[in-house]
């Protein structure tokens, strides 16, 4: 009897030898990417993390998550077979983005360690704010800082006056006129034309 379980022990031992020596294995040629200091207006930075699958059997990419709405991956989709390369590519978009990042992506495989996190650092410097920023709602040439306003406290015998900055984008004079005002709004445009971009550098505005 205690040759037939020392058998069998001996037998369970050799299965999860085998097992563990026939896995897939992923060795990456790096795990962080700094893009250093670039400029906001450059636009999307990308990158490329690549790995080897040093096992000897096939490596899969089961998921890849990246934790900020800036960042883009895309990996091989593909079983990855033993000795040969596979790849996962970052994108990071640094509009309205300024400042330094450090941002994270969490790969995982059928490895015997599933899970990997890939890091991108970097910092942005902010662009100069220009008009399309200060008037950022558009309504075909005209900008204007808000398209709403918020009368929070409104009493019966007083009234309430507010204000929203606009600018003409176009090379032409503007003129705003007004239909279908309720009769208890009174709606007014100061001046009444806008003077437009070529008007501006003629006056030297």
């Amino acid at each position: 009897m205690k040759n037939f379980v020392l058998l069998v022990t001996a037998i369970l031992l050799s299965l999860s030898l085998v097992a563990q020596q026939k896995s897939a294995n992923i060795s990456w040629d790096k795990t962080t990417h700094d893009f250093g200091t670039f400029k906001e207006e450059n636009g999307l930075q990308k990158c490329s993390f690549n790995f080897t699958n040093t096992g000897s059997e096939p490596l899969v990419i089961t998921n890849v998550r990246a934790f900020c709405g800036c960042t883009t991956p895309d990996w091989t989709k593909e079983p990855v077979q033993p000795g040969q390369k596979g790849y996962v590519n970052v994108s990071y978009d640094p509009r309205n983005r300024p400042g330094k990042f450090d941002k994270s992506i969490t790969v995982t495989t059928n490895t015997e360690k599933p899970n990997t996190m890939l890091r991108i650092v970097g910092n942005v410097l902010a662009r100069e704010k220009g008009l399309v920023d200060f008037y950022p709602r558009e309504l075909g040439d005209l900008r204007m800082k808000s398209t709403h306003l918020a009368f929070v406290k409104v009493y019966n015998n007083r009234e309430s006056v507010d204000s929203i900055p606009i600018v003409n984008m176009s090379e032409k004079d503007m003129k705003i006129d007004f239909q279908n005002v309720p009769p208890h709004l009174n709606i007014k445009v100061v001046p009444q034309v806008l003077k437009g971009k070529k008007a501006n550098q003629e006056s030297g505005d």
